[in-house]
């Protein structure tokens, strides 16, 4: 899995542990989340873009989820 993510640019990631691993790798990472201490605290703009300087997009809804992978990764 380590291979694979340091050989990628582009994640897209579910809120928790998974969006945290794939901010280690640099890149843009659209990150799906609802609710919880991430979301709370702002940590998606703070902690988490120190970890490697990812560029990180967070959305709450399945529409703009499509919306943003479109945007950034359909180029």
């Amino acid at each position: 899995q380590l291979l694979l993510h340091a050989n990628c640019d582009h994640f897209i990631s579910v809120q928790g542990g998974t969006s945290a691993f794939c901010c280690y790798f640099g890149g843009k990472n659209i990150i799906f989340g609802r609710r919880g201490t991430e979301i709370e605290y702002g940590l998606y703009q703070t902690l988490f873009k120190k970890l490697s300087g990812s560029e990180i997009f967070h959305t709450d809804n399945y529409s703009s989820l499509i919306h943003l992978v479109k945007e950034n990764y359909l180029k």
